[in-house]
Order: structure tokens, then C-alpha cells, then sequence
């Protein structure tokens, strides 16, 4: 009623008083109750209660996007994380279209990446994959995730080919999806080296062995068959090496061309 008396001055105030009935506050519902106690709570910067209380609020009415943030906030701010992941797992849960529960479980991501927890950061990444398969930010993180478990961030640390083989797949799903984008395939070109180095390990490991075993024949011939096999090895993913670099300078002749 404010509105219209800055409109129409006190005459039209009048006039509509006169000619509508009095305007009757709705009685407040047990979801505006809890929000408008859960508001109080977190002004005072009780995070524990004021979480209670928007979990009432939302009990009452789920479908209340700013009060499932605010209840998730006021677990973070409270060092509550499994109550802050349950609430955006919720909340995921109530949206509809398949972009907005990637988003959600990708945030939840980010927070157990902080802690870090790799593996319930991997597993709110696979959540979030299944609700959007077209998801390339996750699927990258998940190639991410493998890569570095794979040994492949660090020169020193040994090739885990199970990882690397994951990682690796990833990434093409990223390229799949982003074919002109050249990210994938400088993490793909990250892997192929140490596939290359691991192999080239093995080969000279093997060569030494069948040197240091010249009297006896079959130890020979065995170390030299593995040193030859990881040879192999080295020429395929030389080739691979080539493929994917070819992928891309064309990706970044492309990128380039887009920036003019």
C-alpha cells in the first residue's frame, strides 16, 4: 500500500481505502517461519542453528534455491563438510534440468579438492558426468584426477599405466566433445611422455640385464626379447605422440584464427 500512496498522494490513499477492502497479511507458513528464525541465526552468526533451522524451512517448501545456499554455507562457515556436501547433494537432487545437478556436484568437487580428497572429489566428478555426460569441465578434472595418480605431473614419481590409460581416455572424450579446443590434447601429450620415458626405462633396464648375462644364454635372449618388446612400445607411442600433436596445431591454428 506504500507504493500507491507515493503515487497518488493522500487523496488517492483515501480513495483506496475507501473503495477496497483492507489488505490482510497472509499468515506466515512454517517455511517463511524457519527462514525468517534461520535469517536471525545467521546474522548472529550461529551457523549451527541457523542450519537447523533453513533445514526446517526447506522441509516444509524444498524448492527454495537461496535457502538450500544458505544452509550450506552456514555448514561450511560452522567446519561441518558432510553436512555441506549432503546439503548440495540435496539440492542437486531437486533440480530438474541435467547443466544445473552437474554444477552442483562440480562445486562439491571443488570442496572435498580443497581439503583435498581426491577420491570423494573423483566420485562427486563421476556424479556429476552421470547427470550431464556432455560435462567436459568434469570429465577434464577426472582426466586430471587419473593423470596425476598415474604419475604423470611428476617426472620422479613412477608410470602407473592403469592411470595413465584412464587419463588418457578422458581426454578423449574432452576432445570429442571440444575437438577445436587444444587443452585435451596437451594433457594427452603430457601422458604419451610418460608413457615414453617409462618404456624407455624398461628397454634399458632390459639391455643392462642382457649384458650382465652374456654367459648365459636364455637369461640373454629373455632380457633382450623385453628390451625389444619395449622398443615397440616406445615406436607406438611415438606414433600416438605424432597423431595427437598434429591434433594439436590444427586446434591452435584454429583458436588462433578465432581470436582475429
Amino acid at each position: 500500500m506504500k507504493a500507491y500512496v507515493k503515487t497518488f498522494g493522500l487523496l488517492g490513499a483515501f480513495l483506496l481505502a475507501t473503495a477496497l477492502p483492507a489488505c490482510k497479511e497472509e499468515p506466515p507458513t512454517p517455511a517463511k517461519m524457519h527462514l525468517s528464525a534461520g535469517d536471525k541465526h545467521f546474522v548472529a552468526k550461529e551457523w549451527k542453528q541457523a542450519a537447523e533451522e533453513y533445514g526446517k524451512s526447506l522441509e516444509a517448501d524444498p524448492s527454495q534455491d537461496k535457502v538450500w545456499d544458505k544452509k550450506a554455507y552456514c555448514h561450511q562457515q560452522d567446519g561441518d563438510m558432510e553436512g555441506t556436501v549432503a546439503t548440495l547433494a540435496k539440492m542437486a537432487e531437486s533440480k530438474k534440468e541435467p547443466a544445473d545437478k552437474a554444477k552442483i556436484h562440480r562445486s562439491i568437487a571443488a570442496l572435498w579438492m580443497q581439503k583435498p580428497n581426491m577420491e570423494k572429489a573423483e566420485a562427486s566428478f563421476l556424479e556429476a558426468v552421470k547427470a550431464l555426460p556432455t560435462d567436459d569441465e568434469s570429465l577434464s578434472w577426472l582426466g586430471e584426477i587419473h593423470s596425476q595418480r598415474g604419475g604423470a605431473r611428476d617426472g620422479k614419481a613412477p608410470a602407473v599405466p592403469a592411470e595413465l590409460d584412464k587419463a588418457y581416455e578422458y581426454y578423449d572424450k574432452v576432445a570429442a566433445l571440444k575437438p577445436d579446443k587444444p587443452d585435451a590434447y596437451i594433457n594427452q601429450r603430457v601422458i604419451l611422455t610418460k608413457y615414453m620415458g617409462h618404456f624407455k626405462k624398461l628397454k634399458e633396464e632390459a639391455e643392462a640385464e642382457a649384458k650382465a648375462n652374456e654367459k648365459d644364454k636364455d637369461k640373454a635372449a629373455e632380457a633382450t626379447a623385453r628390451a625389444e618388446k619395449n622398443k615397440a612400445s616406445m615406436d607406438e607411442y611415438q606414433k600416438k605422440m605424432e597423431a595427437v600433436t598434429a591434433k594439436l596445431v590444427e586446434a591452435n591454428k584454429k583458436t588462433a584464427a578465432a581470436k582475429k
